[in-house]
Parts: C-alpha cells; sequence; structure tokens
C-alpha cells in the first residue's frame, strides 16, 4: 500500500491556502508519507474585475522541488489513478492501514478549522514554509529592510471600512475603520514607550489610507509578493492586525509576537501563550492586560 497528502490549495488567497497546507504537511510529517506538490499558481478573475493590486496568481513564491513534493508526471499519475481519502477520514484511514491495499492520496483542502490543527505544530511548519521559499522570494526578504518594531496589517482591497465605533458584524466584506489603526498605533506606541518606528502593509489603493500614513514615523513597506510581506509582518516585534483577515492571522502565528486586534476578533495563536493575543477597544484604546503584554514582548 502506498498513502501520499496532498494540499488541495484551492483558488483562494494565499492566507486561506496555506491552511490544506499546513495540514497535509503535519499529516506527512506526523505518518512518514510524501506529499504531492500543491499548485500555487491557479487563473483567478474576481481581483482582476475588481482592479486590486494583488491579483493573487503566486507565481515563482514557492518552489516545490525545495519541498521534496511529487511533481510533474509522476504527481499527475499518481492522482488520476489512486483512491481519494478525505482529509476528515485521515486519522481512522491510517490507524487501519493494514487492511488497506492500492494507493491512497489523502486530500487536504479548504481552511475550516483556521489554526486549530495547527497550534503544536508551529515550529514544523514555519520551518518547511522557509523550505519551499524560492529563490526570488528570499531574495525580496533579504532585501526588505531591518525587523520592524511595530508592523501594521490593513486590509482593504475590495473590503470596506465600518464606521468608527462599530462592532464588527461577521460581514466578509465589512473591515475596519482608519481612525481604530491610528488610535491602536499611539497606544501600542505609549505602551512601548516612545515613537517607535510603524511600517504599514497593506493592499490599499492610492489615497484610501493617508490619514494614517501622515502620522510620524509611520511609513509604508514596499508592494511585495504576498508571502514576503506576511513574512516580514511575522518579524515585528508588535503586530497590529486585520481582525478576520487569515493574512493577519498567519504572520501572528509565526511571529509569536503581541499581536493586537479588533474587539471580538482577537486570536490566540500562540500554544501556551493565551496573554500575546490583545484585544483593543472599539476605538483603540489598550487595557492593563494588553499594555502588560506589549511591554512584557519588548523585554
Amino acid at each position: 500500500m502506498a498513502v501520499y497528502a496532498y494540499p488541495d490549495v484551492g483558488r483562494a488567497g494565499l492566507g486561506n491556502m496555506l491552511f490544506a497546507w499546513a495540514r497535509a504537511e503535519v499529516f506527512a510529517d506526523r505518518y512518514k508519507v510524501p506529499i504531492l506538490a500543491p499548485r500555487w499558481v491557479q487563473p483567478k478573475i474576481g481581483p482582476l474585475l475588481r482592479r486590486e493590486k494583488d491579483l493573487r496568481y503566486y507565481t515563482g513564491l514557492f518552489d516545490n522541488a525545495r519541498g521534496g513534493y511529487i511533481r510533474g508526471l509522476r504527481r499527475a499519475v499518481i492522482l488520476n489513478r489512486a483512491q481519494v481519502v478525505d482529509q476528515e477520514d485521515a486519522s481512522a484511514f491510517m490507524g487501519g492501514t493494514q487492511a488497506a491495499a492500492g494507493t491512497h492520496v489523502v486530500k487536504f483542502s479548504g481552511w475550516k478549522g483556521w489554526f486549530e490543527e495547527l497550534l503544536l505544530h508551529r515550529d514544523l511548519i514555519a520551518r518547511r514554509l522557509e523550505a519551499i521559499l524560492s529563490d526570488a522570494t528570499q531574495r525580496r526578504l533579504h532585501l526588505s529592510g531591518d525587523r520592524p518594531e511595530i508592523a501594521v496589517h490593513i486590509r482593504r482591497g475590495d473590503k470596506v471600512p465600518i464606521a468608527f465605533g462599530q462592532a464588527l458584524s461577521g460581514d466578509a466584506a465589512e473591515t475596519l475603520p482608519d481612525q481604530w489603526y491610528l488610535n491602536t498605533i499611539r497606544a501600542v506606541r505609549s505602551a512601548m514607550g516612545g515613537q517607535v518606528s510603524v511600517r504599514i502593509f497593506s493592499d490599499a489603493k492610492a489615497g484610501q489610507i493617508e490619514e494614517i500614513l501622515r502620522e510620524p514615523g509611520v511609513t509604508r513597506s514596499p508592494d511585495n509578493p504576498s508571502i514576503v510581506d506576511i513574512l516580514l509582518l511575522s518579524r515585528a516585534r508588535v503586530l497590529i492586525g486585520t481582525g478576520g483577515s487569515s493574512f493577519s492571522g498567519w504572520a501572528s502565528f509565526l511571529g509569536a509576537m503581541p499581536t493586537v486586534w479588533y474587539p471580538g476578533s482577537g486570536m490566540p495563536l500562540i500554544e501556551g501563550r493565551p496573554e500575546l493575543s490583545v484585544e483593543a477597544d472599539l476605538e483603540g484604546n489598550l487595557d492593563a492586560r494588553g499594555i502588560a503584554g506589549i511591554r512584557a514582548a519588548g523585554r
């Protein structure tokens, strides 16, 4: 019997694609099975029609050969001939492998559960992600400057900011107001003891976040491929994320730094360190617990 893991990463944004990939990596490591190469590059028409800055094609970000993945014709033959086991049945299937015959592919897809199954495997996932970066991606990372003191991920794209002081409703089309980011930047700076530098990472178009960029000591990161931005965000001492964004979530998970979230969107992503997930209030203020968590990270 032969068993393979297959991350069917789909056509979503990179943050969501990474969930299927990471679950396949964890499964392959646990059971010592090979992985069929994911298809990172897939056509998407939506971002093009909406004229988004990030078209989400993800060309040249990863090198599947470096990952040791099965590629090309062999991959195609295995996918064509193998019996498919759904990710939900993976553990039960592997527990009864002696009775199974033939070739099987355990397929991982979707982003259901987000980081729930990944929290205990952060080191493995971070190591494997670094291993599959292409030469071009590694060069971009090398040339991208020093570690940010405070990094801020501001999601715009096809999203509409809610009114300042309004709670999130759970609508996927909404994002956070500029004034919340401004107030939170000021609160985090105060907790860190001064006018530390702030770097903004955003898919906002020209003119959309000018008020934030006018704040003293705030600069915008140059346009980079998505995985480069996630990894640069993950290097910050403190991260201010966009609630409900898997892009922010991956940066926080990989970086294991204090991360400030909008009320109701906090994600405790570091096993055993719930204090690193901080929620500001609706106006961007931090309570004593949040201030203490941020100050502890700076020591």
